[in-house]
């Protein structure tokens, strides 16, 4: 998926007023100050890979500082942004399991929170299922941001184990292949309202994160669910002094966060999850290859790039790697452990700022994991231009006494290598998965014999 626009933009939280920070928006090229879902409908063109797909999906964009001289560099993504929509099924308040309905247009969806300084749950996670302090809607939407250090020579992390942007030094040393930044975003609706007052209380997590689990109670909706993943070079500064920070100020990672608005053209989604996503239902529910569902219309790569915000909205697509000495919006750097403070100026930017102990990672950061089994069906994507696809059907945390006899799910994860996208589920005896991606047929099973060879058993 390709850049349409980046801007002082955020039409759900700053409808009509420019935005505090800058934002890098994928999508439809209708964005604006205020964009309806009318006005993404009607765009001119979409830089998603399926062109029925005239949402916006938006996260701030990360800047490295120069010590030097004193100026922010943008940083350019990796093969462009990924967009996952999976189908968890998760288990309703009343107790019965529940397969997940497409996201319906017009749903504002909000992960993160651009003011977060610090993490208020242990880390790293505990084993699911997760239960008390670690199950609360606020644990949860902490777990929902994940900095995945990527060394496709060495062994893969898991999605969302890490939870906080690593230091430029870590990053050098151990993640040579950049660093793949991931927003979860919840999946138990409501059922009425497409937003609420505060942006996030008509949607809420299940109690197993990107597993599902159970929804709370007054959230008897299951959508479907939508990660981002995106890949930044963090390798290319070496030899130079300064630090990573995101357009919002954030040099630790706790705030980083996504924003979605949901505009599908007629009845694509709904249809799209009915033939291709249902893992019982659907005749394509296994074959991992987007072009298959006849629901879709491609995108070529060039015109996914070609794709730009449209003309009468220019002025919020200024070339704000032109404002060097300070961060788009002149936001300061406030590195916490306390909330971020909504400032008009930056005449407070820290120029080199003292990142909290507990930051300073080492590769002990993220616990590891043993015993996992690569998915038998070989699903999996590469990594490129497009996006706007859906994701694996990732079983959730489920209640032990309703788990068919002598069959144990462990748990289920992503990770990026040589260029494709795995998903690794963690079972006992059998599990099967659904996705929907980006994988020519020939290359797919190609792949799928090597990735079977080689990552029968992986380490955590």
């Amino acid at each position: 998926m390709g850049v349409v626009a980046r801007g002082l933009i955020d039409p759900i939280v700053a409808p009509g007023e420019f935005s505090p920070h800058l934002h890098t928006v994928k999508g439809a090229s209708g964005i604006s100050l205020n964009s309806s879902v009318d006005d993404l409908l009607a765009s001119s063109c979409t830089s998603c890979q399926i062109s029925q797909d005239k949402s916006a999906y938006w996260t701030p964009q990360l800047y490295f500082y120069d010590n030097n001289t004193n100026t922010y560099e943008m940083v350019q993504e990796v093969s462009g942004h990924l967009t996952y929509y999976k189908y968890v099924p998760h288990f309703i308040s009343s107790g019965t399991y529940v397969y997940p309905i497409a996201i319906p247009n017009g749903m504002k969806m909000l992960s993160g929170n651009p003011f977060r300084r610090n993490m208020t749950i242990p880390r790293p996670d505990p084993p699911r299922p997760w239960t008390g302090a670690d199950a609360t809607q606020d644990a949860l939407h902490q777990k929902a941001i994940g900095f995945n250090c990527l060394n496709y020579a060495g062994t893969p992390e898991g999605t969302l184990e890490r939870h906080f942007l690593p230091d430029k030094n870590f990053l050098e040393t151990n993640c040579p292949d950049g660093i793949r930044l991931e927003v979860l975003f919840p999946t138990c609706w409501d059922g009425v309202h497409l937003t609420s007052d505060d942006l996030t209380s008509h949607l809420a997590y299940g109690d197993a994160g990107a597993n599902g689990g159970n929804c709370p109670k007054g959230y008897d909706t299951v959508i479907m669910q939508l990660l981002f993943e995106t890949i930044y070079p963090t390798g290319n500064n070496i030899g130079r002094t300064g630090y990573y920070v995101f357009s919002n100020g954030d040099p630790t990672g706790f705030g980083y966060h996504g924003d979605a608005l949901i505009a599908w053209e007629g009845t694509t989604l709904e249809d799209a999850v009915k033939v291709c996503g249902d893992p019982v239902k659907g005749p394509y529910a296994t074959d991992g290859v987007v072009e298959h569902c006849p629901v879709f219309k491609m995108v070529a790569p060039a015109a996914q790039s070609a794709c730009a915000i449209q003309a009468s909205q220019v002025a919020v697509h200024a070339d704000f790697q032109a404002m060097a000495t300070a961060l788009p919006g002149n936001n300061p750097i406030q590195t916490g452990p306390q909330e971020a403070s909504q400032l008009d100026s930056a005449a407070a930017i820290t120029p080199i700022p003292t990142l909290p102990s507990d930051l300073v990672p080492t590769t002990q950061s993220v616990a590891p994991r043993t015993s996992n089994t690569a998915d038998p069906y070989g699903n999996q994507f590469l990594q490129g231009t497009a996006i706007s696809y859906a994701g694996p059907a990732v079983t959730p945390a489920p209640v032990a006494s309703e788990l068919p006899k002598g069959e144990h799910i462990l748990s289920t994860m992503t990770y990026t290598s040589n260029g494709a996208v795995y998903e690794i589920v963690d079972v006992e005896v059998f599990s099967t998965t659904t996705i929907w991606g980006n994988v020519p047929r020939s290359v797919a099973l190609d792949r799928r014999a090597r990735h079977l060879g080689r990552h029968v058993r992986h380490s955590h």
